[in-house]
Formats: C-alpha cells, structure tokens, sequence
C-alpha cells in the first residue's frame, strides 16, 4: 500500500514539473513584441496621476517669433460715443506659452445718436462726460489654450486663446459745451485682453480681441459760463472694445 503511494506522488510531481516546464517554454517562445499593460492600466485608473501628460503636437509654432497685427473695432460700453476703433499690437513669444506685446489703439469717435436726441430736449444741458481718444501700453501675454476644430468635417482649424494683463496710458478729451474748447487729459491704465487666434498658415491668422482698460478719469462741468472745466469729481472708468483683425507672423 505503502509503495503504491508513493508511486502515485512520483506520477504528480513528475507531471506537475513537467507542466511547469512547458509553460516557461511557452513564456520564451512568445512574441516579444506583446506588451504588458498592466501598470499602465493601473495608473489609468489612478485617482490623482503626476507622472502623465498629455502634449500635442503644434502644426503652427509661435516660440521665437514676432508678429505683427492689425484689427478695427468698436466700443461696446459707451452710451455717449460711437464710431471705430483701430489697434495695432506688436508680439514676441519667448515659448509657445508666454510672450509679451506692445500696443496701440486709436479712436475715432463721435457723438452717439443718444447724445445728439438728448440735446433736444427741452431744457436740456450738455451732459458731463468724457470721450476716449487713444491708449500705448505694454502686456504679457499667456497662451493656456491651443487646439484644433472641424468646421464641417471639412477643414481643421487650429486656434489658440490668450489671456493678456498689462498696462499703460490713456488719453481722453472731457466734452464741453461746442462754444467751449475741449479739455484733453490723461491716465494710467491697467488692462486685460482675452484673445483668440485663428491660424491659417504659418505667416497668418485671424484674430479676434475682447479689450478691457481700467483707469481714474476727471468728469469735468460740460456747461455754465464760468464754471465749465471745473472738476467735478474723479472715478474709475472701463472701456471695453472687440476687435477683428489679421495676424501676420514673420
């Protein structure tokens, strides 16, 4: 009985070892282009994942490059004026996400039809106001979004959205009665622009700019005899223009 059992537990070890070997056999003759995915299954579905990013190739670089653009637009905050507005911006990105600009932008502006029907009211009197004239300032650009769209299934553009804090001077003229010269003044300005690219090859795109300025601005008496262009008190002004032009990189 003895023997037999011990006939038996040769049997399985001899199989079990045998059946062993031929898994490794099969283990070094396997493809050794079939990749192991597991860890990279796990740190998919990792709660909080550091070591992965995601980069995407860019079809239209700016690192190193300057640009030069041109754009018309209105003002979109002010009752009292009307009329377009330019802007011309010089750029240098350091990298494709950080870049710095010059500007100016000029307008050319008039009374609006609200201002015109006002005076003729009965009784009626200039209202105290002031009308921008133009703005030179400085701004750092940061570029945080790049990608592409389809339009149609029919063409990919690739776009780009940056958002600019600066600073400069802006330079308005208080509105006095028309027997009255006006009263040109000026101030510091911080600004913020949100702007979107449109490339369309590499030396050119559309450009698209929502522009905000801050500044303290005089409000000075429109009317009277002896008191026009006095000060009648200082407030914080916002001028808020879009703007639509091309880009040219070069």
């Amino acid at each position: 009985m003895f023997s037999r059992l011990v006939i038996i537990a040769t049997l399985m070890l001899v199989t079990s070892a045998a059946y062993a070997q031929r898994k490794i056999a099969q283990a070094q003759t396997q493809s050794p282009d079939k990749l192991d995915v597991t860890d990279l299954e796990k740190k998919y579905w990792a709660a909080k994942d550091t070591d992965f990013s995601v980069v995407q190739n860019r079809t239209y670089a700016k690192e190193g490059r300057f640009s030069l653009t041109g754009q018309y637009g209105t003002l979109v905050n002010d009752a009292f004026s009307r009329g377009p507005v330019y802007n011309l911006a010089l750029n240098y990105y350091f990298t494709e996400r950080y870049g710095v600009e010059l500007t100016h932008q000029k307008g050319e502006l008039v009374d609006s039809k609200a201002t015109q029907n006002y005076r003729t009211l009965p009784g009626a009197v200039e209202p105290n106001r002031n009308q921008f004239m133009s703005y030179s300032g400085i701004g750092f650009n940061w570029v945080p979004v790049y990608a592409k769209v389809s339009l149609l299934n029919k063409k990919i553009f690739y776009f780009d959205l940056a958002i600019t804090p600066g600073i400069g001077v802006v330079n308005y003229e208080a509105q006095i009665e028309s027997f009255y010269p006006d009263v040109k003044k000026s101030a510091t300005a911080l600004s913020l622009d949100i702007t979107q690219t449109f490339f369309l090859s590499r030396h050119f795109a559309f450009r698209f700019d929502y522009k905000n300025k801050w500044y303290q601005e005089k409000i000075l008496n429109a009317t009277g005899l002896f008191t026009h262009g006095q000060e009648l008190q200082s407030s914080t002004a916002n001028m808020t223009s879009l703007m639509v032009g091309v880009q040219f990189f070069y």
